[in-house]
């Protein structure tokens, strides 16, 4: 394999950081984390660490923070969902800006869909203002650093558990649900679309827009694609004919889409626009996937993260990875149940 990765984790310990929950859920004040010093930080540059691909391995584990999504805004400024040491077990939303560390407590009623239930925020994306969305899946929050203010199917959206939410190039927020149901949102109101009316899936589990502008998802027997015009479904079927669950997609740069299924062996499909191609090399449940500027993938699995530039694929030891993003400048974050860790990579 050509490429050669230089890795760098970023391990910062922000015990520090002081509670600042809201008192009510239309008013918050985030706490400042203070600029990690050197000596919080562990950190390689890559002139110092150089090393083939096949030995990458990551450099510490950190478990002061458990992710569970991860977004980018504005090319650079980071935002992650979590909970842990770092926000004094509260879950939280969490900004960093390259300076310093803001960390948002969530308001309960954002993210809980009935009493004592456990809190997971699945997705999470920025809008072109900073304005944050997240999908706790009985329910969506909108939180622009000011107030926060939640939607369900009380506000138009389509029935079912929310499992999808994609900020489209204009600017528009769509949700898909596990009831096959697509709802808009054009800034004002939530139009909803039934499945024969949009993806014709009986269940939506995944969403995510193309550098083109395409809007797609993926769900119970493949995969819709949308391009401001007319609705295109492709479905496919596994190697026992059952039809797949596409819980994860990602689109490459060629105009193909990578398809992670909801099963353990044989669950990772290529979809050049015509065939479907399935990976045999991956033989592990998949959480999350990635496609970077180079065009090559990034599988995170439970305990191991793979890797392919198009040619055999890498297995990396790291924490179950839950999200990836990418700035301009080539780093890619992975947001893990273990931490954050970023690679830096580079050609040789």
């Amino acid at each position: 394999m050509q490429n050669i990765l230089t890795a760098a984790l970023i391990f910062i310990f922000l015990t520090s950081c002081a509670s600042s929950a809201p008192t009510q859920a239309q008013s918050i004040t985030p706490t400042s984390l203070p600029t990690p010093t050197n000596a919080q930080i562990a950190t390689v540059t890559p002139s110092e660490f150089v090393i083939q691909t096949k030995d990458m391995q990551p450099i510490l584990v950190s478990d002061k923070l458990w992710i569970d999504s991860i977004a980018i805004e504005n090319s650079q400024s980071l935002w992650l969902i979590g909970i842990g040491e770092a926000t004094n077990q509260k879950y939280s939303l969490i900004n960093y800006d390259r300076k310093e560390w803001h960390v948002f407590e969530i308001p309960t009623n954002m993210v809980s869909c009935y009493a004592n239930a456990p809190l997971r925020v699945a997705d999470l994306v920025v809008e072109e203002d900073g304005t944050v969305w997240g999908n706790s899946g009985c329910k969506i929050f909108r939180f622009d650093r000011r107030s926060w203010r939640a939607y369900s199917s009380d506000d138009g959206i389509g029935q079912g558990d929310i499992t999808a939410l994609v900020i489209d190039q204009p600017g528009y927020v769509w949700v898909g649900t596990d009831e096959g149901f697509v709802s808009k949102f054009d800034k004002t109101l939530w139009t909803t679309y039934t499945e024969n009316e949009s993806t014709n899936l009986d269940k939506i589990y995944s969403g995510t827009v193309s550098s083109d502008g395409t809007l797609w998802f993926g769900g119970l027997g493949g995969i819709s694609r949308f391009d401001g015009e007319h609705w295109t479904t492709y479905n496919h079927h596994d190697e026992y004919n059952h039809p797949i669950e596409a819980v994860e997609i990602a689109p490459t740069k060629d105009g193909g889409i990578w398809v992670v299924e909801n099963a353990v062996e044989h669950a990772v499909f290529y979809f050049d626009g015509n065939n479907w191609i399935t990976v045999d090399e991956i033989e592990s449940r998949c959480t999350s996937i990635f496609v970077d500027q180079n065009n090559s993938v990034w599988l995170g699995a439970l305990n191991r993260l793979f890797y392919s530039s198009g040619k055999d694929w890498l297995e990396i030891p790291i924490s179950t990875v839950t999200g990836m993003a990418q700035t301009p400048d080539g780093t890619i974050w992975f947001g893990t149940h273990g931490g954050l860790y970023l690679y830096n990579s580079v050609e040789q």
